[in-house]
């Protein structure tokens, strides 16, 4: 019994590490005036030596934001999660804590240990109240969570507590808005390294893909730092791509999101879904091992595994330790083609070719018989 907590525990550091997650277009819409009181960094960056540099963005950070994710520590605490995993020996814990000792150091970070020191001094009956209503379940959903997430960026205080009852109740009752105050100032201090990254890991992206054009849409990023688990999430505006991760020290759920609606487009031609397609009778594996898993398409297990793929390759690829480590980890999440893509991204970095005119190559390789040994041999 404690080894299968221990491999799910093991699963679940994964995936945050990985940021494993879905892409969305959200409908075209007309978007609000921004909340006047909503404090952002915008920063046009001046050209160098190619025109993509330029880049319009920011790092939001209100009480919309803070107030959720104050709830969510408290309604999923994770110092059980946390005991458990550093209390435990084996050899995959000490493997993790060695290849990526900066999510240690998150974890303890002395900022979020104050924070959650003042939240666990908020009345119980307050949380018990809470977390007896079913609503905050829903809040788990994918599409729920993804519309959460943009609510808090894009509706004003006012708006946004009116729209959500239970999180009124939470934020009028637990008195967050005192809590808030306390801890702005900090908070903004965390947040200006992701503010001034940024910029670098988006054109890290581009030049990976071998991208001319410059990067029309503002970028909004929206890194949660309190809560530990929460996912990562896109959506797109009219001319903005908003991004939510929880506090990545490796920058994998920044990269791993960005990746996502950039590469959408090349992806989902026909031509290139006819080829992947191809391998479909691949999904039956994932399936017949009933592997726990967000992807349950087709098409989803090939994108996240390219998706990953990409973002490891663009992160990692001078650190075969890190790298091994996060492919051997999606790979038991049933991300079966994660192995074969970074090996033709080591061909692609080779070439003089552009990502999208290679893609093809990538999707159309795929030896099935291969990857089935390779799958059974690694799920045994």
């Amino acid at each position: 019994m404690k080894l299968k907590l221990f491999s799910t525990i093991l699963i679940v550091i994964i995936l945050l590490s990985s940021c494993i997650s879905c892409y969305t277009k959200t409908p075209v819409r007309e978007e609000k005036e921004a909340d006047v009181s909503l404090k952002t960094t915008q920063t046009e960056i001046e050209e160098t030596e190619r025109p993509d540099v330029s880049l319009k963005y920011s790092v939001p950070y209100n009480e919309n934001l803070f107030t959720i994710s104050c709830m969510s520590c408290l309604t999923y605490s994770d110092e059980e999660f946390l005991s458990y995993w550093e209390n435990q020996s084996g050899k995959e814990r000490e493997e993790f804590k060695k290849i990526y000792p900066e999510f240690f150091e998150f974890f303890n970070n002395p900022l979020r240990k104050k924070i959650k020191e003042d939240l666990n001094k908020i009345d119980p009956k307050i949380i018990e109240k809470i977390k007896s209503d079913p609503t905050l379940k829903t809040f788990n959903s994918f599409w729920i969570r993804l519309g959460l997430m943009d609510d808090t960026i894009k509706l004003s205080k006012d708006e946004f507590l009116n729209k959500y009852e239970l999180i009124r109740e939470f934020y009028e009752e637990a008195e967050i808005h005192n809590l808030y105050l306390i801890y702005e100032d900090d908070y903004e201090k965390e947040l200006e390294k992701y503010r001034k990254i940024l910029p670098e890991k988006i054109k890290a992206v581009r030049d990976y893909l071998r991208l001319e054009e410059p990067e029309e849409n503002e970028i909004i990023y929206v890194p949660n730092f309190i809560d530990i688990n929460f996912r990562g999430f896109n959506s797109r505006g009219l001319d903005k791509i908003y991004i939510y991760t929880w506090f990545d020290p490796y920058y994998i759920a920044l990269t791993h999101e960005y990746i996502h609606p950039v590469i959408e487009p090349l992806f989902s031609t026909y031509e290139n879904y006819k080829l992947f397609n191809k391998y479909k009778e691949l999904m039956k594996l994932v399936r017949d091992k009933d592997i726990d898993t967000s992807y349950n398409t087709w098409t989803s297990i090939v994108n996240e595994s390219l998706v990953q793929s990409i973002a490891f390759r663009i992160l990692f690829s001078n650190d075969e330790e890190k790298l091994n480590f996060q492919i051997g980890g999606n790979e038991k999440l049933g991300l079966i083609l994660v192995r074969h893509f970074n090996e033709k991204l080591k061909e692609y970095e080779k070439k003089d070719i552009k990502f999208k005119d290679f893609l093809p190559e990538m999707l159309s390789t795929i030896d099935i018989e291969k990857e089935k040994e390779e799958f059974i041999r690694d799920n045994k």
